[in-house]
């Protein structure tokens, strides 16, 4: 049988569906090779084009190193700022899905268990059950439990806990089961 060692509810809105998705965007490393690769291209570019225009602009009065010292800030600026609209763009488009995907709805119930056989999640009437071993992580944060897994990252707000000695053990339970599944050990039953 599948023992259940913890459980946890609570509902989400859109903002906090939202912000756990770009973290756990940014945990892809072809997440972050696409954002850094678009903005140094950018960046890159711009620059270019600011020496060649300053080139002709400027004439051969400035010195040449003048000319590259401003393109290059100029660049890095344009570096800094794609990145910041890269950024707002990812996380305007995942607001975009997810309020498509959720039917427009301003919150959704989130329920989570600890079960043996792995992470269980239910979110919008859609189940999801994580294997231990591919469990790579589990933190406590001011948020909530975070429990990181190898294709998404969970939260498990903060606000699902009656108590401070409930998210306590709650906490536990995950890092227990993940760390038996890694081993190769059979999980302990709950108590």
């Amino acid at each position: 049988m599948d023992e259940v060692a913890a459980r946890a509810f609570f509902d989400a809105t859109i903002d906090e569906f939202v912000e756990v998705t770009v973290r756990a965007c940014a945990r892809s490393p072809r997440f972050r090779r696409a954002r850094r690769n678009s903005t140094v291209l950018t960046g890159g570019i711009v620059t270019l084009l600011l020496v060649a225009a300053a080139r002709s602009l400027w004439g051969a009065g400035y010195a040449i190193a003048v000319m590259f010292a401003v393109s290059l800030l100029v660049g890095v600026l344009i570096v800094y700022l794609t990145r910041l609209a890269y950024d707002n763009s990812t996380e305007k488009r995942i607001r975009q899905y997810l309020v498509e995907q959720l039917h427009g709805s301003a919150t959704v119930r989130c329920e989570v268990e600890l079960r043996s056989s792995g992470l269980w999640i239910r979110q919008d009437d859609v189940e999801h059950l994580y294997r231990w071993i591919d469990v790579t992580g589990v933190e406590e944060t001011p948020i909530g439990v975070e429990i990181a897994v190898k294709s998404t990252l969970l939260v498990v707000r903060g606000r699902a806990f009656p108590s401070p000695v409930e998210r306590d053990n709650f906490l536990q339970h995950p890092r227990r089961l993940a760390s038996a599944s890694m081993s190769g050990t059979s999980a302990p039953t709950a108590p």
